[in-house]
């Protein structure tokens, strides 16, 4: 049974990462030459082959910039007529399907949030985050805040939506289906 044998050397090291150094950049350069192949002989099979990916990702960009100019045309038209939100919304809705777009509201997608607020409680979104289901990019960063810990109960920094409101009349309600005035029995 042999035994691998973990050397000290510093020599060793040295060669090792000079050897490791030399083949990095013997890999550099065959991807240059490669690439200067492909872009002096467009007749060979590579060259081919990337114009031919190339011409592919232009024809997609013009199909994509057509496919925007389409949305914005429809967002003009509905603004002009002044669709209801519900009817906007659907359509954001439906182009973000089309698109491949998702809305991001779960705080621990990394780096989609920019977190503000100085609690120490969990994180809970406050904008959504915009991200691109094909490629993982983030399109557009949400918001996210530190709540604040007080009394063992969370508690944002900024109001809750119900302190913001008018306090409601409170109505009775029986339970006779008889009793429609609200008369006690």
């Amino acid at each position: 049974m042999t035994q691998s044998v973990q050397s000290d050397d510093p020599t060793r090291s040295w060669w090792q990462s000079r050897r490791s150094y030399r083949i990095d950049s013997i890999a550099s350069l065959l991807t240059r030459i490669d690439a200067a192949i492909v872009v002096r002989d467009p007749g060979n099979a590579r060259s081919v082959d990337a114009y031919d990916g190339l011409r592919k990702q232009v024809t997609l960009a013009a199909g994509d910039r057509r496919r925007m100019l389409v949305m914005l045309s429809e967002l003009a038209e509905a603004l002009r007529l002044r669709q209801q939100i519900e009817e906007l919304e659907s359509k954001a809705d439906e182009w973000m399907l089309q698109s491949n777009l998702m809305r991001v509201t779960d705080p621990a997608s990394e780096g989609a949030f920019e977190v503000v607020g100085s609690g120490t409680g969990p994180i809970a979104v406050t904008v959504p985050a915009y991200v691109d289901g094909s490629s993982g990019s983030i399109i557009r960063r949400g918001i996210a805040e530190r709540t604040k810990a007080v009394d063992g109960q969370l508690a944002s920094s900024e109001p809750d939506s119900t302190e913001l409101m008018e306090p409601v009349t409170t109505l009775s309600v029986t339970e006779d289906p008889e009793n429609v005035d609200g008369e006690a029995s």
